[in-house]
């Protein structure tokens, strides 16, 4: 009983140190609301690691990654997404790095959880809540911008005395 402590603290580094190599599974992910899955997995990686070339500005290939119904139409190379099907999605292969000529982001591969979450979007039909709007790609330096349709939001809107009954 004397080793016991020791014990935890070497099953706890030995996590801290594989932990970040551990194989992620796209079957390993449990997703109860798809929508909420997008908006919080699949949003903000398109939005930091794929629109800097596939946005609405001069898209790389004639492919855009900001709206569902563009990536099912496709770029040059044909549509990038097949809802459901995974293994016939490029968008799969791509960041995979399964085929030499087409691999993609070409800065780096995705980490195993990136590509586990992307996969698993695919796999439940790539759900694109009809609520949210195209992505913006990432402002750089934390900057941001508020559309005139973000802007007419409740929020938003000046504090006002209502009216006295």
């Amino acid at each position: 009983m004397r080793d016991w402590p020791r014990f935890v603290i070497a099953v706890v580094s030995y996590a801290a140190i594989f932990a970040p190599g551990v194989a992620w599974s796209a079957d390993a992910i449990d997703v109860k609301n798809p929508d909420e899955f997008f908006e919080t997995s699949v949003r903000p990686l398109l939005a930091a690691r794929c629109l800097e070339c596939h946005g609405a500005k001069d898209p790389e290939a004639g492919l855009r990654l900001d709206a569902r119904d563009n990536m099912v139409r496709g770029g040059d190379n044909g549509p990038v997404i097949v809802p459901g099907e995974p293994d016939k999605s490029l968008l799969i292969t791509a960041i995979h790095y399964r085929d030499e000529n087409l691999q993609m982001p070409p800065t780096g591969k995705l980490s195993g959880e990136q590509i586990a979450a992307l996969t698993t979007w695919v796999k439940i039909g790539a759900p694109w809540p009809a609520t949210s709007a195209a992505i913006r790609p990432a402002a750089p330096d934390d900057t941001f911008e508020i559309t005139p349709e973000e802007r007419a939001f409740w929020s938003f809107q000046p504090v006002a005395a209502p009216p006295v009954p």
